[in-house]
């Protein structure tokens, strides 16, 4: 399986130990990009990952991504790699025992490494995977929280399903970065739009994660509410719809 990183950027809340246990095998490093710069890192955060700080106090989901993104790209330059996978989540989700190999299957189903016995889960997937869409070579992967399907956006716009933003996969060699001028929201789904440019976003079933808080914060907070009201703006400017 190819390199995987994860970037998880996190302020510390009581779901984060039991985020990070989750992926803890899975991956082959966990940069925590730890967004808080006015409170200490608990020692049980620092101990299960590699700690990030981010690079101000502002509040900016996009540029906690890049710099994690940066970091772990820089990572696979040292350890000579050509390729890469980087996990994106947030501190709230609760990933199942398979799913950065999975994920891995969908990003890289040529991959000869991985198991094809008629038994075999990741071999079924991935032979399921290449009779559905031989020759794609897909910039990002998320988990289908929906249903049971595989799908393929490549270009942009409106669809059933969108990226979940919450947890999904991009190839690290498409040097893939988020617009920074998306603080809140919007951001996953610019990146989501753009990937689709590139080698095309794949939905990916039988991997669904569990998110525990989703949109908690941005509705408890109206400095967030307000930063992801503009956010959409930005989105209508850019793309023309949002």
């Amino acid at each position: 399986m190819t390199a995987t990183y994860a970037v998880v950027p996190t302020g510390g809340r009581d779901c984060t130990v039991d985020s990070l246990d989750s992926i803890t095998g899975q991956v082959d490093e966990i940069f925590l990009i730890w967004t808080d710069p006015a409170k200490e890192i608990p020692d049980e955060i620092r101990d299960r990952a590699r700690i990030i700080r981010a690079p101000s106090a502002e509040k900016n989901i996009s540029v906690w991504w890049n710099t994690g993104l940066a970091v772990a790209a820089a990572h696979a330059a040292y350890a000579g790699q050509q390729e890469w996978n980087t996990l994106v989540m947030n501190d709230d989700v609760i990933a199942p025992a398979h799913l950065a190999k999975t994920l891995d299957v969908a990003m890289r189903s040529d991959r000869e490494s991985v198991p094809t016995g008629p038994d075999d889960l990741l071999g079924h997937m991935r032979s399921e995977r290449h009779r559905l869409f031989p020759g794609i070579r897909p910039s990002l992967v998320y988990p289908n929280a929906f249903d049971d399907r595989w799908i393929l956006n490549t270009q942009p716009g409106h669809d059933s399903v969108r990226v979940t933003g919450w947890c999904f996969m991009l190839r690290g060699e498409d040097w893939l970065f988020t617009d920074p001028r998306f603080a809140w929201w919007w951001g996953d789904t610019d990146l989501d739009w753009t990937a689709r440019q590139r080698g095309g976003v794949l939905c990916v079933p039988g991997c669904t994660v569990i998110h525990l808080h989703p949109n908690v914060l941005t509705h408890e907070s109206e400095e967030l509410s307000s930063l992801a009201r503009a956010d959409e703006i930005r989105f209508r400017e850019k793309w023309g719809t949002a």
